[in-house]
């Protein structure tokens, strides 16, 4: 009988891989703790715990190059280890412990650690333990210490040890444990730990219990603020959008450039500055609807008020997005279709209903979307902006007019008042993580990221519901008579709530009504100008007027822009801090200053940011390096304006480049080398500098790990077929849904444990944990756009999988890396909530909690220096925007807009 040769099977099972990737992951962080108890034995200091989880990692490295070359199935796996092990340990872990101590009684006082409160002198006698103190001051009734957790402190063999009981019974002081200490260990000092307890469903019932008072209003003010935000900010976006893609327009450059400041100043730097401006006793937008003649408004001290401002604030900083995002959608409509229109004799309105709307709403879709899941857990503006309030229910401080959910859970565990009930908060957050799944199916349904997740021939194409004209119709009149009715009837409240204002104004009576009157006079007077001038190039006296009344609207829009920025600007140099100042001007000062509607730009100067630098004691080689990188700028500046002068513009073009790039890293070198040691005084706000090297640190440290994780894992993803991918590609994408801030009492809890808070190594490796589900996937994204072809060349050639990945697809993927490490750079810089719970010493602020201190009251408030404080933390993200814009921009949009 003739045999066959039967092919080796295999071994490529996922499982299989997981398995052997796991046993392997358990050895090395065996043999790493090993010697990391050994080496804590022979020195007599305990090593902290992270060090055997980072000697495991580089333990993988040899160990993962022997078996790749013995089991060649594992390789995809072993690209996906590293961002693999972030997730699991930065992103999976918190979300599960956030699920497991919903069902615990986990508080400050049940927090699974020794309560000092409870330390007291211990004898032994066999193993029943004589305490120095009454059972009492184990904080525990004696009926029910039994099965209560004993830390016990004392010697063995000479050396200091520390072990841990369960009391099984209890008898005036002598207290009976359950299981027998060592015979030549002698106890010293006990402590009680406050024991974690499972609680069932009792979380839930409370949350579910107060759903009339707290979830349901909540909530309902959750899905309307993210609805409100989204329409507003999408409906202001695309009309400025639509404006600025006309080609012909004059100054769109110009218009554009100022119109993205809001989205290029770091968040809770422009919420601090609205905070500020909009303060009912001085603040300057009510000054302003003074000289407007409307009645000053109580922004944030009446609940309908604070909801108002906190809708507006958030128009101001997020229309950019949508403005940028759908000049990227309409950039990708043919411009043919624009030509035969006109041809056919379709006015500039036909072409807007029938063309670029239509096609302009595909693209929406998906940012709508996304916007909404946004809004919806944007705890940053409304924590920062009101802090929840005013108040609603003075019995519960962590719930009141204008919190939403997310900041419902925060104040429940970290905010004074809430008790720091971390079970109860996490059930809270596991609410939230389920409204917020059906969100991001619905989401990543019509965008189309499952099919592409499968690899399907529609890899870019959702779902789409199709409605008879007729639905639409009466869908389109619901919607509208619906957002009438609630327009009027807020309108009208506002208006009723509206009274006198405590401090002194300028109440110009009918100030509107000259206002819009001067505007149209404007308007008319500057088309008829231009009509007659322009009659030689046969333009209409409309086609004049549309083009002026453009123009307007977008100065408009500019000056609204601007007006935070430069009153702000302004305060910085003003050493009478005349921002928070009741007052009014005296009468020689021109009218818009007296009323202080304008800064008043008199008596200027620097003691703002001399504040911010007293008793900082430079270096002389500090020195140096700053100079270095004023010379770099001032040669880049020189390179910039003869460009156009010389024949070689690509040297030229270079040499520009490289100025820049030295003008930053100099910079960078001198905020870094800055030390604690080298900062004097004791006054906080002179640690700025301190706080601005810190962010520099982490953000700029958070970037680069998380492009060495990203790269591999989103080219493993990209480049490789293997068993097992689309069900990673669906944990990428399940673990995208949630919020970071999610899991923040189990990120808290695993790094005390791991011994990370209060260092940057801790706010690093959380910050790397958020982005990498995101940056994985718009690197895959990306990898495979380029040619497939660049790889096959690269492996006909010669080359293995790794070295096609290192010198072929991470130099093509530059514009790619630089968006990832902004993305994370910026969004890291001023970040509040992880920060402010992981960081807690002042010496360790990042910019964002620094800048937070101001307005806390944490030390006096001092809006002279908080203003300086501002303007210089948001320079270096400004320049840094503006330098990469179109990086950054084209990036930020490629994944909302379909093509």
């Amino acid at each position: 009988m003739k045999r066959t040769l039967q092919p080796k099977p295999r071994l490529d099972h996922p499982a299989l891989m997981v398995l052997a990737l796991t046993l392997l992951l358990v050895v090395c962080a065996l043999l790493s703790w090993l010697v990391v108890e050994g080496l804590s034995a022979l020195s007599g200091q305990k090593l902290p715990t992270w060090i055997s989880l980072l000697a495991a990692g580089l333990l993988m490295v040899p160990v993962a190059v022997v078996v790749n070359r013995r089991l060649p199935g594992i390789r995809p796996w072993m690209y996906l280890l590293p961002a693999t092990l972030f997730l699991v340990a930065f992103t999976g872990y918190p979300l599960a412990m956030t699920v497991y101590y919903s069902f615990t009684n986990y508080s400050a006082a049940h927090s699974g650690r020794p309560d000092s409160s409870t330390q007291m002198g211990v004898t032994r006698s066999g193993n029943t333990l004589q305490l120095g103190e009454a059972t009492t001051q184990l904080r525990c009734p004696q009926d029910q210490c039994a099965g209560q957790i004993l830390e016990i402190q004392g010697q063995q063999a000479g050396k200091p040890v520390t072990l841990k009981a369960e009391i099984a019974a209890v008898q005036g002081q002598a207290v009976t444990l359950s299981d027998p200490l060592p015979a030549d260990f002698i106890p010293t000092v006990v402590r009680r730990i406050n024991k974690v307890s499972w609680v069932g469903t009792q979380n839930y019932e409370r949350v579910l219990g107060s759903a009339r008072t707290q979830l349901f209003p909540l909530l309902g003010w959750n899905i309307l603020y993210a609805l409100i935000t989204t329409g507003i900010n999408l409906a202001l976006g695309a009309v400025l959008g639509i404006l600025l893609h006309n080609k012909k327009l004059r100054g769109r450059n110009f218009y554009r450039s100022i119109l993205i400041l809001p989205w290029a100043i770091p968040g809770i730097i422009s919420i601090q500055v609205w905070q500020t401006l909009l303060n009912t006793n001085f603040g300057a937008v009510n000054r302003l609807l003074g000289m407007l003649g409307v009645t000053p408004a109580p922004w944030l001290e009446d609940p309908l008020w604070a909801k108002t401002a906190i809708v507006m604030v958030s128009l101001w900083m997020s229309f950019p997005y949508f403005m940028t995002a759908t000049l990227s959608a309409l950039s990708t409509i043919p411009e043919e279709l624009y030509e035969a229109a006109e041809v056919d004799g379709a006015t500039a309105w036909d072409r807007l209903r029938f063309i670029t709307i239509p096609l302009l709403s595909t693209s929406f879709v998906p940012i709508a979307l996304s916007a909404f899941a946004s809004g919806f857990n944007n705890i940053t503006l409304i924590f920062l902006l009101t802090g929840g309030g005013p108040a609603m229910n003075v019995d519960d401080p962590t719930a009141q007019s204008t919190d939403i959910l997310l900041s419902w859970a925060y104040k429940t565990a970290f905010v004074y008042g809430g008790g720091e009930q971390y079970g109860l908060a996490s059930a809270i957050a596991v609410v939230i993580g389920v409204i917020t799944v059906l969100i991001s199916v619905v989401n990543f349904s019509v965008s189309g990221v499952f099919s592409e997740a499968r690899n399907t021939e529609s890899q870019k194409k959702g779902w789409t519901l199709h409605l008879s004209p007729q639905v639409k119709t009466v869908l389109w009149w619901t919607a509208g008579l619906i957002t009438v009715f609630f327009t009027v009837k807020t309108a009208i409240n506002l208006k009723n709530s509206l009274g006198a204002p405590s401090f002194a104004i300028h109440f110009q009576a009918g100030g509107w009504f000259y206002l819009f009157l001067g505007f149209v006079v404007l308007v008319a007077l500057i088309s008829g100008v231009m009509y007659l001038l322009s009659r030689k190039q046969k333009r209409t006296f409309q086609q004049v007027f549309l083009g002026t009344l453009t123009h307007a609207v977008l100065c408009m829009t500019v000056l609204a822009v601007l007006y935070p920025v430069v009153y702000v600007l302004a305060a910085s140099f003003d050493p009478l801090n005349r921002l928070s100042q009741a007052s009014l001007g005296g009468p020689e000062e021109p009218l818009l200053i007296r009323a202080r509607v304008l800064p008043s730009l008199t008596g200027l100067d620097l003691t703002n940011y001399k504040t911010l630098f007293n008793g900082v004691q430079v270096q002389t080689w500090q020195w140096v390096m700053l100079a270095f990188s004023v010379v770099c700028f001032v040669l880049m500046q020189v390179q910039k304006f003869t460009r156009g002068m010389t024949q070689n513009m690509p040297a030229a073009q270079k040499r520009e480049s490289w100025a820049g790039i030295l003008t930053v890293v100099f910079v960078a070198l001198f905020l870094v080398t800055l030390m604690p040691s080298q900062f004097t005084t004791e006054n906080p706000a002179s640690k700025f500098l301190l706080w601005v090297r810190n962010t520099l640190l982490i953000s700029g440290f958070t970037g680069l790990v998380t492009l060495a994780l990203t790269t591999t894992a989103g080219y493993a993803l990209a480049r490789m077929q293997f068993k097992g991918r689309m069900q990673y590609l669906m944990v990428i994408i399940f673990l995208q849904m949630f919020p970071g801030l999610l899991g923040l009492i189990a990120i808290y809890s695993l790094m005390n444990t791991l011994g990370l808070v209060n260092t940057f190594t801790g706010l690093i490796l959380a910050y790397t944990g958020g982005i990498i589900a995101f940056a994985t996937w718009i690197y895959k994204g990306y990898v495979e756009s380029l040619p497939h072809n660049l790889n096959e060349a690269a492996l006909v050639d010669g080359c293995t999988p790794w070295q096609a990945f290192t010198r072929i697809i991470l130099p093509l993927s530059g514009p790619m890396l630089v968006f990832i490490f902004l993305l994370q750079f910026i969004g890291s810089y001023a970040e509040y909530f992880l920060a402010n719970v992981l960081l807690t010493g002042a010496e360790n602020w990042n910019i964002g909690v620094g800048l937070r201190s101001f307005a806390s009251n944490q030390f006096t408030v001092q809006y002279g220096p908080f203003t300086a404080a501002s303007v210089l933390g948001a320079l270096p993200i400004v320049i840094l925007f503006f330098t990469f814009q179109k990086i950054f921009v084209s990036g930020a949009t490629s994944g909302a807009v379909k093509e």
